[in-house]
């Protein structure tokens, strides 16, 4: 039940900021009026002990403050605060509001493309079975400074039968094919890979079988 109510309290101080700004000065003023009332009890005039309590209080402008510091979300009040002159001065000025509305479109947007395409290269797994133990290898041509070579095929088959660092290696040479069925052929992404190819990513084809030795002559 405290919590309910202390939930309800923020919610009316954030709908009602005016009624609960007079409310909580008119608690303040009148600690301070009591606190006026013992000092005279004590002796006092009525100014001298007005001004003590103000004394003691330390300024009713400040309790009011200390108040509010100390209250329950307290950050969404100042965030509700801030909410709302951002959008009253935004209200004011229309050509500055288009222009902040653009940049920031345009900010989201490629910093949403940027965090696509860093998760789909580097953050996310590779539907491969242990993606980590996957590596690709290449010929070197130093005189040419080329380090990613493509590897001749006898050179792969020498690769392979003298294998003894991978459980398993298969040839994937990129291209691209003509997709024919359609209303329009398409030009398509495709890959010439070894008989071995599917096995050693651990994956199964979607249809039909692995590819067997005999179709890689």
């Amino acid at each position: 039940m405290a919590m309910l109510q202390r939930v309800r309290n923020l919610f009316r101080r954030l709908l009602h900021r005016g009624a609960a700004e007079r409310e909580l000065d008119s608690e303040v003023r009148a600690y301070a009026e009591l606190l006026a009332d013992e000092k005279t009890k004590e002796g006092m005039t009525p100014d001298e002990a007005r001004r003590e309590a103000r004394l003691d209080l330390g300024g009713v402008e400040q309790v009011k403050e200390e108040i509010r510091s100390a209250r329950a979300g307290v950050w969404l009040e100042t965030l509700w605060q801030d909410t709302r002159f951002a959008v009253r001065m935004l209200r004011k000025n229309p050509g500055f509001t288009a222009i902040a509305v653009l940049t920031l479109a345009l900010g989201i947007g490629a910093n949403a493309t940027i965090f696509s395409l860093v998760h789909g290269i580097l953050l996310r797994r590779l539907p491969y079975v242990s993606p980590e133990r996957v590596v690709m290898i290449w010929e070197k041509r130093i005189r040419e400074n080329m380090l990613t070579n493509v590897v001749s095929p006898a050179d792969f088959l020498d690769w392979r039968n003298q294998n003894r660092s991978f459980e398993g290696m298969a040839e994937v040479s990129y291209t691209q094919a003509d997709l024919l069925g359609g209303t329009e052929p398409l030009r398509v992404p495709a890959a010439l890979v070894g008989p071995d190819f599917f096995e050693v990513l651990g994956v199964q084809p979607e249809s039909g079988r692995w590819f067997a030795p005999i179709d890689e002559q």
